[in-house]
């Protein structure tokens, strides 16, 4: 279960190059390991963007690591929730979706 992904990076700033790879945070729910995670979207990330020509960087996190790391001050993930655009987050119970147009 997703609960957000974050576009962060040169691409998030309207700064990319065609050198530019696509830098994504995934928060969602799982009990999967760190490293399991990341085989897990780089699969499916693989398949998809067959053929676009662009490198992607993604990192998966649950909402806990998500919400301790940004608590403890991690650069990546400070960053990331500074400067991102939230490209998907899961409605909320009470109505519609929570998507900023902006940062996050």
């Amino acid at each position: 279960d997703v609960d957000r992904i974050i576009l962060f990076g040169s691409r998030a700033r309207g700064e990319a190059d065609a050198y530019s790879d696509l830098d994504l945070i995934i928060v969602r729910r799982t009990s999967a390991r760190f490293l399991e995670r990341l085989g897990e979207v780089y699969q499916r990330l693989a398949e998809a963007a067959l053929g676009l020509g662009v490198d992607v960087d993604v990192l998966v996190y649950t909402p806990d690591e998500y919400q301790r790391m940004l608590a403890e001050g991690n650069p990546l993930v400070a960053l990331a929730h500074g400067e991102g655009r939230v490209l998907y987050e899961r409605p909320s119970r009470g109505g519609g979706a929570m998507v900023p147009s902006g940062g996050i």
